[in-house]
Parts: C-alpha cells; structure tokens; sequence
C-alpha cells in the first residue's frame, strides 16, 4: 500500500525498513497477511459478503503457496503450485480432485470470471466449509 512518499509491506511497515534477511521478517509477513487479507475477509464475512471474501481469501492463498514453495522461481505455473500446496498443507481437506475443482472452479472463477463456476455455492448455513 502506498500512502504519501512510502510504500508500506505491512501496516506501519515500510518496504524501504525491511529486507529479506530482517530478523522480524516472518513477524511482519504475518502482519501483512492479517492485516490485508484475514482481517478484511472476516469483516466481509460478517457482512455476509462472501464472494468479495473469497477473492480476499483465494488471493492470499496464492500468496501463501508462493512463499512457501521450496523454488519460488520454479517452472510449475501457479496451478500447479498451488493444487500441490493445498494438498500437501491440508491434506485432510484437499485431495487432488477437490484441490483441482477449487482452483479451477472457486479460485480461478472468483479471480478471473467474477463468479464460481460448475455449481459451487456460498453458504453461511452449511455445516461443511467444502463439500464435493
């Protein structure tokens, strides 16, 4: 975010205060994660705003399985990296066919066409958070 002459990676955080090798880094990164993604989603939530949530939320899990992908600069393309990390970071929710249908029909929808695709709903009164 910029505001005036600074770019900010967090709340209070300038880009030009912090590198790599900071040794606040991963505390930082949490505060630009929560602060920019997370808290924001709840805030839509409670508003019961969940397509504008799911962008939010979507959006940071693309940035999550780029930070955490042993290569960042890997030749996967993002779909695969990010159906891969799905599965390996949550493997109890996303085995390969939900990981691909909720990159393709939730993320990819959401992202791209404005919608979701292929019968996928927002509920706020299902038990489940995903169900296939």
């Amino acid at each position: 975010m910029k505001i005036k002459d600074h770019l900010y990676f967090a709340p209070g955080v300038r880009f030009s205060d912090l590198t790599i090798h900071s040794p606040k880094i991963v505390e930082k990164f949490h505060q630009r994660i929560e602060s920019y993604y997370l808290e924001p989603a709840r805030l839509l939530t409670k508003e019961e705003q969940a397509f504008a949530a799911t962008v939010l939320l979507v959006s940071c899990l693309d940035a999550l399985a780029r930070y955490d992908s042993a290569d960042p600069k890997n030749n996967w393309g993002n779909r695969k990296r990010y159906i891969d990390w799905l599965k390996t970071t949550m493997p109890k929710v996303f085995s390969e066919k939900v990981a691909t249908a909720f990159y393709d029909d939730i993320r990819c929808g959401a992202v791209h066409e404005a919608r979701i695709k292929n019968g996928c709903a927002f509920t706020f009164y299902a038990g489940n958070s995903i169900s296939f």
